[in-house]
């Protein structure tokens, strides 16, 4: 594997809104073990503000090459991808309301090529901290996937809760439902540090 970065940023004038810009690109190259045959190369460029109320946008552009020995399923075998050697664009575009409030949210869109067809989707987020003891998140992601062979259509939703009831006691919990396997995972923590490096973690996981 092979990569690399370039950002450059740069800052306006204090009475402008945005207080930087970043302009990054960025490609990395992945070969077989023998070295002989290209299996994948990304190549991507976006550029991000950071607003001065700490809100945060970013559009980026991704180019895609994939050369597949073998092919994979998607919607629980619904749709059959097969092998082959594949190129495609894709874009995005991603808002993050400003920090260090009770309510959040993250936004973002991105839609363009898919391994011969296309896709697009969403994904919001939004989190309430209503008191530093309590933190509410709940993320929903939706991809849309068009292809010759068949379509599909994906929903992912994600509940987070974290609570701290003192300086020793706190707990999470992380609820996933999955459309395309039609599962639901429910995973619950409760910690106990009584001081600093001893740590009772009493956790349910179902997968």
């Amino acid at each position: 594997r092979w990569g690399h970065r370039t950002q450059y940023t740069w800052f306006p004038a204090t009475s402008h809104p945005v207080q930087n810009h970043s302009l990054a690109h960025r490609f990395q190259f992945i070969w077989n073990s023998t070295f002989d045959r290209l299996e994948t190369s990304t190549t991507s460029l976006s550029w991000d503000f950071l607003f001065r109320s700490s809100a945060v946008a970013e559009v980026e552009a991704e180019f895609f090459y994939e050369q597949l020995d073998a092919g994979f399923l998607l919607g629980n075998g619904a749709v059959a991808v097969a092998p082959g050697t594949y190129r495609f664009v894709n874009g995005e575009a991603t808002y993050t309301t400003r920090s260090g409030t009770p309510l959040q949210l993250e936004a973002e869109a991105r839609g363009g090529g898919y391994f011969g067809g296309a896709q697009w989707g969403t994904t919001l987020a939004p989190s309430w901290t209503p008191s530093p003891h309590l933190s509410l998140q709940l993320d929903y992601v939706y991809n849309r996937i068009d292809l010759p062979q068949g379509d599909f259509d994906g929903h992912i939703a994600r509940f987070r809760v974290r609570t701290a009831l003192n300086r020793t006691l706190s707990a999470s919990a992380f609820v996933q439902y999955n459309s395309s396997e039609q599962l639901l995972t429910p995973n619950v923590r409760l910690r106990y540090n009584p001081r600093e490096g001893s740590d009772l973690y009493v956790v349910f996981n179902e997968g």
